[in-house]
């Protein structure tokens, strides 16, 4: 009995040094995704133009100002903090009674702000991008939905936690 009770402790011993070895192996081989797109999106279709005038709906404003899946997936952070910036329905997060209200609508229909809230650097990046703005840049209208936006983010992070 005292030998089978050895062995057992031995062979939990050495199951939880290999599940140890495991989850070390796991966390030291992830690596960053390599983002092969630096440049912000170029929306095809924007305010002030004829085609966007030729628009007749929210909806199909929505669906001409999705980012590409290929372009999403491979864009850099940074680049895609500019192109949510950029967004030419932005400006529907004001339309709320509070930011956040906007920030959360804008999220259900636009995959910009859905793919930023994926990376682990957005709060990082649109936080140095505010900081290192001008005094000019922090009052406009950019300057603002930056502030939304980390706002967003910050608020899922702590909503996440909340929930842990």
């Amino acid at each position: 009995m005292k030998k089978n009770i050895k062995k057992l402790i031995a062979l939990v011993l050495v199951l939880s040094v290999l599940s140890s070895l495991v989850v070390f192996a796991e966390n030291n081989n992830t690596i960053e995704k390599q983002y092969t797109i630096t440049i912000p999106y170029q929306y095809p279709v924007v305010p002030g133009t004829k085609k966007w005038s030729e628009l007749e709906s929210l909806d199909e404003m929505i669906k001409v100002c999705q980012i590409p899946n290929d372009v999403l997936t491979n864009i850099s952070t940074e680049a895609l903090i500019e192109t949510v910036i950029d967004y030419p329905l932005a400006i529907n997060m004001f339309a709320f009674d509070t930011p956040q209200e906007g920030y959360n609508s804008i999220k259900m229909y636009f995959n910009g702000v859905q793919e930023l809230e994926t990376r682990s650097d957005a709060i990082n990046e649109i936080n140095k991008r505010i900081l290192t703005s001008t005094e000019k840049n922090k009052n406009s209208i950019e300057g603002l939905i930056e502030k939304v936006i980390l706002a967003g983010l910050v608020n899922k992070v702590v909503s996440e936690s909340k929930n842990l």
